[in-house]
């Protein structure tokens, strides 16, 4: 059905496939195309390789125009999508690369991924009950709810030996976002590389800012504050690349405050930070800021002779 009202069949498969891989690129989730179906029930039939996918996605008359645009079952319940084929026209349309799909085969990939609606209802949090154009994909609040259930995209990264690698990174500022410490068993673990000798700054930030939210009642108007600043208390190591010596720590801040680790001295070589939270069971997004610069030995000046009574310096010309 959607052939024939999109320009082609690949322009509403790769919205699809983009709002599916946008779950996995905040989260802990890997999607793989599977090109196989075998036509067995939906909602019921579960994954197989190649024979059909986890995550399948069919179309049919649901109830008209509008109303329901679409349902998907929790992963209990097979974690199948139906589109109401009625409103096609609805998913047709091209504004903003087609963000009305893109949106609604998120939202209902979230239930797919065991997220219920959110309120309330104000365009803010892909999973209100309400299709929305006023962004594109999951927002702050998906995210955590997401990550909350599979982590970060980085896990598993707990331990040394699973460190996700940064790379050899020169001077400048390079930033880790949309990251968490997503429960009490969770910590994250971070490798990078200076070529040179290094100054290095580290801030670690706990992410966001307080919004209203809560589960769907009535008619979605209302929820709660939450302060996802202050959900649990952040740490973090700086340690040598065996992770067997502690070279810096910052433990000291308050909830909802930074840590720093500032002005640290590195010789070349690789390095490992180490991020975890206390408190609570329940999920920290942070953001960790890594500042370099230059720390080589002093410049030196060059003795030519002697005048004026004594050594002079050679002077730079311009």
């Amino acid at each position: 059905a959607f052939n024939a009202v999109f320009p082609n069949q690949t322009t509403w498969q790769n919205r699809v496939h983009a709002a599916l891989e946008r779950w996995g690129d905040l989260s802990g989730v890997t999607y793989v195309f599977e090109p196989n179906d075998d036509g067995a029930q939906m909602f019921g039939a579960g994954g197989l390789i190649g024979v059909r996918g986890d995550v399948r996605i069919g179309g049919k008359f649901i109830d008209g125009g509008f109303n329901t645009l679409a349902y998907n079952f929790f992963p209990g319940g097979g974690g199948d999508m139906c589109i109401d084929t009625s409103d096609n026209g609805y998913f047709a349309n091209a504004t903003n690369n087609y963000r009305r799909l893109f949106n609604v085969i998120g939202h209902e990939q979230g239930h797919g991924l065991g997220i219920a609606h959110v309120c309330p209802e104000n365009d803010t949090k892909l999973m209100e009950p309400s299709a929305t154009s006023a962004f594109e994909g999951p927002q702050f609040d998906d995210i955590l709810s997401v990550q909350r259930l599979y982590g970060d995209r980085y896990e598993p990264n707990n331990q040394p030996v699973d460190a996700t690698q940064l790379g050899t990174l020169g001077d400048g500022l390079t930033y880790v976002s949309n990251v968490s410490i997503d429960g009490s068993g969770d910590a994250d673990t971070y490798q990078f590389t200076v070529a040179s000798d290094k100054l290095v700054d580290l801030t670690l930030s706990p992410a966001g800012n307080s919004y209203i939210e809560g589960p769907q009642v009535g008619n979605c108007t209302t929820g709660s504050t939450l302060n996802p600043r202050i959900i649990r208390n952040l740490s973090m190591l700086l340690q040598n690349e065996t992770s067997t010596q502690v070279l810096a720590f910052a433990a000291s801040a308050p909830i909802g405050a930074n840590e720093v680790i500032a002005n640290f001295a590195l010789a070349a070589g690789t390095y490992t930070i180490r991020i975890a939270a206390s408190g609570v069971d329940n999920i920290q997004m942070y953001q960790l800021a890594i500042d370099l610069a230059d720390n080589g030995p002093p410049a030196t000046a060059t003795m030519v002779g002697t005048g004026c009574g004594g050594l002079v310096w050679d002077p730079l010309n311009t």
